[in-house]
Protein backbone atom coordinates (compact mmCIF):
# COMPACT_ATOMS: atom_id res chain seq x y z
CA UNK A 1 0.00 0.00 0.00
CA UNK A 2 1.00 3.44 -0.36
CA UNK A 3 0.18 7.00 1.23
CA UNK A 4 -0.34 9.78 -1.13
CA UNK A 5 1.59 13.06 -0.10
CA UNK A 6 3.13 16.14 -1.50
CA UNK A 7 6.50 17.57 -1.35
CA UNK A 8 8.15 21.03 -2.51
CA UNK A 9 10.30 21.36 -4.70
CA UNK A 10 13.32 23.89 -4.86
CA UNK A 11 10.63 26.38 -6.86
CA UNK A 12 8.45 25.90 -4.62
CA UNK A 13 5.98 23.85 -6.28
CA UNK A 14 4.25 21.32 -4.05
CA UNK A 15 4.20 17.69 -6.01
CA UNK A 16 1.78 14.80 -5.22
CA UNK A 17 4.48 11.65 -4.39
CA UNK A 18 2.89 8.10 -3.00
CA UNK A 19 4.97 6.89 -0.14
CA UNK A 20 4.80 3.07 0.79
CA UNK A 21 2.82 2.52 3.84
CA UNK A 22 4.35 -0.29 5.32
CA UNK A 23 1.32 -3.14 6.05
CA UNK A 24 1.45 -5.85 9.19
CA UNK A 25 3.04 -9.34 7.96
CA UNK A 26 -0.06 -11.20 9.28
CA UNK A 27 -2.23 -8.67 6.67
CA UNK A 28 -0.61 -9.13 3.95
CA UNK A 29 -0.69 -13.14 4.35
CA UNK A 30 -4.06 -13.09 4.84
CA UNK A 31 -4.78 -10.88 1.94
CA UNK A 32 -2.92 -13.62 -0.60
CA UNK A 33 -4.56 -16.59 1.31
CA UNK A 34 -7.98 -15.15 0.37
CA UNK A 35 -6.34 -14.41 -2.96
CA UNK A 36 -5.43 -17.95 -3.26
CA UNK A 37 -8.81 -19.46 -1.92
CA UNK A 38 -10.22 -17.55 -4.88
CA UNK A 39 -8.25 -18.49 -7.63
CA UNK A 40 -8.77 -22.19 -5.81
CA UNK A 41 -12.69 -21.77 -6.63
CA UNK A 42 -12.07 -20.88 -10.01
CA UNK A 43 -10.35 -23.53 -10.89
CA UNK A 44 -12.14 -26.32 -9.04
CA UNK A 45 -12.78 -30.09 -10.48
CA UNK A 46 -15.72 -30.33 -13.07
CA UNK A 47 -16.48 -34.12 -12.53
CA UNK A 48 -20.14 -34.29 -13.52
CA UNK A 49 -23.32 -35.84 -11.49
CA UNK A 50 -24.81 -39.13 -11.74
CA UNK A 51 -27.50 -38.87 -14.69
CA UNK A 52 -31.43 -39.91 -13.75
CA UNK A 53 -33.76 -41.51 -15.98
CA UNK A 54 -36.57 -39.06 -16.49
CA UNK A 55 -39.73 -40.69 -15.47
CA UNK A 56 -42.31 -42.36 -17.97
CA UNK A 57 -45.51 -40.96 -18.53
CA UNK A 58 -47.28 -44.31 -17.87
CA UNK A 59 -46.59 -47.78 -16.84
CA UNK A 60 -46.65 -50.40 -19.66
CA UNK A 61 -48.15 -54.33 -19.59
CA UNK A 62 -44.68 -55.51 -19.79
CA UNK A 63 -42.57 -57.58 -17.37
CA UNK A 64 -38.75 -57.36 -18.41
CA UNK A 65 -35.78 -59.47 -16.83
CA UNK A 66 -32.49 -57.93 -16.82
CA UNK A 67 -29.78 -60.97 -17.37
CA UNK A 68 -26.47 -61.30 -15.72
CA UNK A 69 -24.28 -58.77 -16.93
CA UNK A 70 -20.91 -59.64 -19.33
CA UNK A 71 -17.75 -58.24 -20.00
CA UNK A 72 -14.99 -58.46 -22.32
CA UNK A 73 -12.67 -56.10 -20.97
CA UNK A 74 -9.60 -56.89 -19.21
CA UNK A 75 -7.92 -54.85 -16.27
CA UNK A 76 -4.75 -54.01 -16.93
CA UNK A 77 -2.84 -51.03 -18.51
CA UNK A 78 -3.62 -50.63 -21.96
CA UNK A 79 -1.08 -51.27 -24.88
CA UNK A 80 2.30 -50.62 -24.59
CA UNK A 81 4.76 -50.10 -27.81
CA UNK A 82 7.47 -52.15 -28.47
CA UNK A 83 11.30 -51.64 -27.91
CA UNK A 84 14.27 -52.58 -29.32
CA UNK A 85 14.54 -56.16 -30.22
CA UNK A 86 10.60 -56.75 -29.18
CA UNK A 87 10.57 -55.96 -25.50
CA UNK A 88 7.78 -54.13 -24.53
CA UNK A 89 8.78 -50.31 -23.95
CA UNK A 90 7.39 -48.06 -20.66
CA UNK A 91 3.87 -47.04 -21.08
CA UNK A 92 2.89 -43.74 -22.58
CA UNK A 93 1.16 -42.04 -19.79
CA UNK A 94 -1.48 -40.76 -21.96
CA UNK A 95 -2.32 -44.71 -22.51
CA UNK A 96 -5.93 -45.80 -21.54
CA UNK A 97 -6.45 -48.03 -18.04
CA UNK A 98 -8.96 -50.99 -18.40
CA UNK A 99 -10.33 -50.67 -14.84
CA UNK A 100 -12.04 -53.78 -13.38
CA UNK A 101 -15.86 -54.23 -14.09
CA UNK A 102 -18.10 -55.10 -11.07
CA UNK A 103 -20.84 -56.60 -13.19
CA UNK A 104 -23.28 -57.23 -10.48
CA UNK A 105 -23.01 -53.55 -9.72
CA UNK A 106 -23.64 -52.52 -13.05
CA UNK A 107 -26.72 -55.06 -13.29
CA UNK A 108 -28.51 -53.06 -9.92
CA UNK A 109 -27.20 -49.96 -11.56
CA UNK A 110 -29.15 -50.91 -14.39
CA UNK A 111 -32.50 -52.31 -12.49
CA UNK A 112 -32.79 -49.45 -9.81
CA UNK A 113 -32.57 -46.89 -12.98
CA UNK A 114 -35.71 -48.66 -14.09
CA UNK A 115 -37.13 -48.82 -11.60
CA UNK A 116 -37.07 -45.34 -11.00
CA UNK A 117 -38.38 -44.79 -14.71
CA UNK A 118 -41.21 -46.45 -14.08
CA UNK A 119 -41.46 -47.63 -17.64
CA UNK A 120 -42.38 -51.52 -16.85
CA UNK A 121 -45.15 -53.20 -14.37
CA UNK A 122 -42.27 -55.21 -13.20
CA UNK A 123 -38.23 -55.38 -13.72
CA UNK A 124 -36.65 -58.44 -12.02
CA UNK A 125 -33.01 -60.26 -12.38
CA UNK A 126 -31.57 -63.50 -13.30
CA UNK A 127 -29.27 -64.90 -11.26
CA UNK A 128 -26.08 -66.60 -12.87
CA UNK A 129 -22.66 -67.05 -11.29
CA UNK A 130 -20.82 -66.37 -14.37
CA UNK A 131 -19.75 -62.83 -15.10
CA UNK A 132 -17.36 -63.26 -17.52
CA UNK A 133 -17.73 -63.73 -21.71
CA UNK A 134 -17.16 -67.18 -22.58
CA UNK A 135 -13.73 -67.95 -24.21
CA UNK A 136 -13.32 -68.15 -27.81
CA UNK A 137 -14.57 -70.22 -29.88
CA UNK A 138 -17.86 -70.88 -27.58
CA UNK A 139 -20.93 -69.87 -29.29
CA UNK A 140 -22.55 -66.86 -28.28
CA UNK A 141 -25.43 -64.55 -28.60
CA UNK A 142 -24.96 -60.22 -29.42
CA UNK A 143 -24.71 -59.60 -25.91
CA UNK A 144 -21.73 -61.57 -24.94
CA UNK A 145 -23.29 -64.52 -23.10
CA UNK A 146 -22.87 -68.01 -24.86
CA UNK A 147 -26.23 -69.84 -25.99
CA UNK A 148 -26.59 -72.40 -23.29
CA UNK A 149 -26.30 -69.27 -20.84
CA UNK A 150 -29.04 -67.36 -23.00
CA UNK A 151 -31.23 -69.99 -23.35
CA UNK A 152 -31.39 -70.84 -19.16
CA UNK A 153 -31.97 -67.26 -18.80
CA UNK A 154 -34.90 -67.41 -21.11
CA UNK A 155 -36.39 -70.56 -19.80
CA UNK A 156 -35.92 -68.43 -16.36
CA UNK A 157 -38.17 -65.19 -17.28
CA UNK A 158 -40.64 -67.34 -19.53
CA UNK A 159 -40.98 -69.57 -16.10
CA UNK A 160 -41.91 -66.55 -14.03
CA UNK A 161 -44.21 -64.63 -16.50
CA UNK A 162 -41.76 -62.22 -17.79
CA UNK A 163 -42.29 -60.94 -21.34
CA UNK A 164 -38.93 -59.38 -22.34
CA UNK A 165 -35.02 -60.06 -21.16
CA UNK A 166 -32.49 -57.34 -21.52
CA UNK A 167 -28.82 -58.94 -22.03
CA UNK A 168 -26.11 -56.50 -21.18
CA UNK A 169 -22.38 -56.23 -21.88
CA UNK A 170 -19.57 -54.34 -20.89
CA UNK A 171 -17.18 -53.70 -23.62
CA UNK A 172 -14.86 -50.42 -23.10
CA UNK A 173 -14.59 -49.49 -19.08
CA UNK A 174 -11.34 -47.38 -19.28
CA UNK A 175 -9.96 -44.32 -17.63
CA UNK A 176 -7.13 -42.14 -19.18
CA UNK A 177 -4.57 -39.12 -18.31
CA UNK A 178 -5.46 -36.25 -21.07
CA UNK A 179 -2.64 -33.72 -19.80
CA UNK A 180 -2.59 -30.07 -17.82
CA UNK A 181 -4.27 -27.51 -18.06
CA UNK A 182 -4.81 -23.57 -18.09
CA UNK A 183 -4.87 -23.73 -14.06
CA UNK A 184 -1.68 -25.85 -13.46
CA UNK A 185 0.97 -22.29 -13.31
CA UNK A 186 -1.85 -20.58 -11.25
CA UNK A 187 -1.66 -23.75 -8.98
CA UNK A 188 2.42 -23.56 -8.87
CA UNK A 189 2.07 -19.97 -7.44
CA UNK A 190 -0.56 -21.08 -4.95
CA UNK A 191 1.64 -23.97 -4.09
CA UNK A 192 4.69 -22.05 -3.59
CA UNK A 193 2.94 -19.79 -1.94
CA UNK A 194 0.07 -21.47 0.46
CA UNK A 195 0.14 -25.29 -0.20
CA UNK A 196 -3.39 -25.51 1.03
CA UNK A 197 -5.45 -23.85 -0.96
CA UNK A 198 -3.90 -26.07 -3.77
CA UNK A 199 -5.35 -28.86 -2.81
CA UNK A 200 -8.59 -27.73 -4.77
CA UNK A 201 -7.18 -26.71 -7.67
CA UNK A 202 -7.89 -28.97 -11.12
CA UNK A 203 -5.14 -28.64 -12.67
CA UNK A 204 -5.22 -32.41 -14.57
CA UNK A 205 -7.61 -33.67 -17.34
CA UNK A 206 -8.56 -36.65 -17.42
CA UNK A 207 -10.73 -39.11 -19.53
CA UNK A 208 -13.47 -41.55 -18.87
CA UNK A 209 -14.15 -43.98 -21.77
CA UNK A 210 -17.56 -46.85 -21.14
CA UNK A 211 -19.41 -48.78 -23.44
CA UNK A 212 -22.17 -51.12 -22.55
CA UNK A 213 -23.76 -53.36 -25.46
CA UNK A 214 -27.57 -54.48 -24.72
CA UNK A 215 -29.57 -56.64 -26.41
CA UNK A 216 -33.24 -57.13 -26.07
CA UNK A 217 -35.32 -60.27 -26.83
CA UNK A 218 -38.75 -61.95 -25.68
CA UNK A 219 -38.63 -64.31 -23.08
CA UNK A 220 -40.99 -66.82 -24.59
CA UNK A 221 -39.59 -67.11 -28.37
CA UNK A 222 -36.08 -65.97 -28.16
CA UNK A 223 -37.06 -63.25 -30.93
CA UNK A 224 -34.78 -60.07 -31.44
CA UNK A 225 -36.13 -56.90 -30.28
CA UNK A 226 -33.57 -54.47 -29.86
CA UNK A 227 -29.89 -54.24 -29.96
CA UNK A 228 -27.22 -51.29 -29.82
CA UNK A 229 -23.81 -50.50 -28.33
CA UNK A 230 -24.46 -47.26 -25.53
CA UNK A 231 -20.66 -45.57 -25.69
CA UNK A 232 -20.59 -42.59 -23.31
CA UNK A 233 -17.30 -40.27 -22.87
CA UNK A 234 -16.37 -37.84 -20.38
CA UNK A 235 -13.39 -35.68 -20.22
CA UNK A 236 -12.77 -33.87 -16.35
CA UNK A 237 -10.83 -31.41 -14.54
CA UNK A 238 -9.69 -33.24 -11.18
CA UNK A 239 -8.04 -32.15 -8.39
CA UNK A 240 -5.62 -34.08 -5.89
CA UNK A 241 -8.70 -35.19 -3.98
CA UNK A 242 -10.11 -36.61 -7.14
CA UNK A 243 -7.31 -38.67 -8.55
CA UNK A 244 -5.77 -39.06 -4.78
CA UNK A 245 -2.93 -37.32 -3.11
CA UNK A 246 0.69 -37.94 -3.46
CA UNK A 247 3.90 -36.59 -2.59
CA UNK A 248 5.17 -33.93 -4.74
CA UNK A 249 2.71 -34.98 -7.01
CA UNK A 250 2.45 -31.51 -9.07
CA UNK A 251 5.24 -32.03 -10.20
CA UNK A 252 5.46 -35.89 -10.82
CA UNK A 253 1.87 -36.06 -12.51
CA UNK A 254 1.40 -38.66 -14.44
CA UNK A 255 4.19 -40.62 -13.81
CA UNK A 256 3.66 -40.69 -10.37
CA UNK A 257 0.30 -41.79 -10.64
CA UNK A 258 -0.40 -45.61 -8.78
CA UNK A 259 -3.13 -48.14 -8.76
CA UNK A 260 -4.45 -46.26 -5.75
CA UNK A 261 -4.54 -43.11 -8.03
CA UNK A 262 -6.52 -44.88 -11.38
CA UNK A 263 -8.76 -46.54 -8.75
CA UNK A 264 -9.92 -43.12 -7.36
CA UNK A 265 -10.05 -41.76 -11.18
CA UNK A 266 -12.29 -44.59 -12.19
CA UNK A 267 -14.43 -43.99 -9.12
CA UNK A 268 -14.56 -40.13 -10.06
CA UNK A 269 -15.39 -40.66 -13.55
CA UNK A 270 -16.41 -43.96 -14.85
CA UNK A 271 -19.45 -44.06 -12.20
CA UNK A 272 -21.39 -40.67 -14.04
CA UNK A 273 -20.05 -42.14 -17.43
CA UNK A 274 -22.25 -45.22 -16.67
CA UNK A 275 -25.19 -43.52 -15.59
CA UNK A 276 -25.21 -41.58 -18.92
CA UNK A 277 -24.81 -44.52 -20.79
CA UNK A 278 -27.42 -46.47 -18.86
CA UNK A 279 -29.84 -43.50 -19.37
CA UNK A 280 -29.66 -43.54 -23.24
CA UNK A 281 -30.37 -46.95 -23.30
CA UNK A 282 -33.47 -46.55 -20.72
CA UNK A 283 -34.34 -43.39 -23.27
CA UNK A 284 -34.49 -45.38 -26.26
CA UNK A 285 -35.82 -48.80 -24.55
CA UNK A 286 -39.20 -46.75 -23.93
CA UNK A 287 -40.16 -46.10 -27.52
CA UNK A 288 -39.42 -49.92 -28.79
CA UNK A 289 -41.16 -51.30 -26.10
CA UNK A 290 -44.43 -49.30 -26.96
CA UNK A 291 -43.91 -50.23 -30.33
CA UNK A 292 -44.32 -53.86 -29.43
CA UNK A 293 -47.88 -53.24 -27.41
CA UNK A 294 -48.94 -51.03 -30.46
CA UNK A 295 -47.97 -54.43 -32.91
CA UNK A 296 -50.15 -56.65 -30.06
CA UNK A 297 -53.00 -54.75 -29.44
CA UNK A 298 -54.53 -56.44 -26.07
CA UNK A 299 -57.29 -58.74 -27.08
CA UNK A 300 -60.70 -57.37 -26.10
CA UNK A 301 -63.43 -58.65 -24.18
CA UNK A 302 -66.56 -60.77 -25.88
CA UNK A 303 -69.27 -57.62 -25.60
CA UNK A 304 -72.00 -58.58 -22.65
CA UNK A 305 -75.40 -59.73 -23.92
CA UNK A 306 -78.21 -57.28 -23.89
CA UNK A 307 -81.24 -58.45 -21.69
CA UNK A 308 -83.51 -57.55 -24.53
CA UNK A 309 -81.87 -60.13 -27.29
CA UNK A 310 -83.30 -63.60 -27.36
CA UNK A 311 -81.70 -65.91 -25.92
CA UNK A 312 -81.46 -69.61 -27.72
CA UNK A 313 -83.23 -72.32 -24.47
CA UNK A 314 -80.92 -74.84 -23.13
CA UNK A 315 -80.92 -78.39 -24.82
CA UNK A 316 -83.17 -80.85 -23.48
CA UNK A 317 -81.17 -84.10 -22.96
CA UNK A 318 -82.29 -86.68 -25.41
CA UNK A 319 -84.22 -83.87 -27.68
CA UNK A 320 -83.64 -83.84 -31.52
CA UNK A 321 -80.69 -80.79 -32.47
CA UNK A 322 -82.59 -77.34 -32.81
CA UNK A 323 -82.62 -76.57 -36.83
CA UNK A 324 -83.01 -72.92 -38.07
CA UNK A 325 -86.44 -72.06 -39.57
CA UNK A 326 -87.07 -72.37 -43.52
CA UNK A 327 -85.51 -76.39 -42.71
CA UNK A 328 -88.83 -77.57 -40.63
CA UNK A 329 -87.72 -80.83 -38.87
CA UNK A 330 -84.43 -82.51 -39.12
CA UNK A 331 -86.70 -85.47 -40.94
CA UNK A 332 -87.96 -83.51 -43.64
CA UNK A 333 -84.43 -81.88 -44.45
CA UNK A 334 -83.11 -85.47 -44.50
CA UNK A 335 -86.07 -86.72 -46.86
CA UNK A 336 -85.17 -83.92 -49.33
CA UNK A 337 -82.03 -84.62 -49.48
CA UNK A 338 -82.38 -88.16 -50.62
CA UNK A 339 -84.82 -87.01 -53.04
CA UNK A 340 -87.96 -87.38 -51.48
CA UNK A 341 -87.77 -91.09 -50.62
Amino acid sequence: MRDKRTIRTPAGVLVPVLVPVPVPAPARWLAGFVLAAAAAAAGCSTVPSVARPEPAANALRLKIAVAPVSSVVEPGAGPAAHGRGGRPARLSPTAPRSMPVDATNVRDEVVVAMREQGLFTRVGVIDSPRTQAPAPGVLRGAAGLDLDERRRALEAAAARGDDLVLFLEVTRHDVRYVGANDVLPWKVLVWLNFWIPAWWMAERDFEADFELEAELVRASTGQHVYSRKHRETIVARLDDFDYGFHALSLLRVPNSLGDENWEAVAESLLIPARSRAEVALLAELEPVCRGLLVAEPEPRAAPPVSASAPRTPPATPGAAPTVPSGYGRPADALDRAMGGR
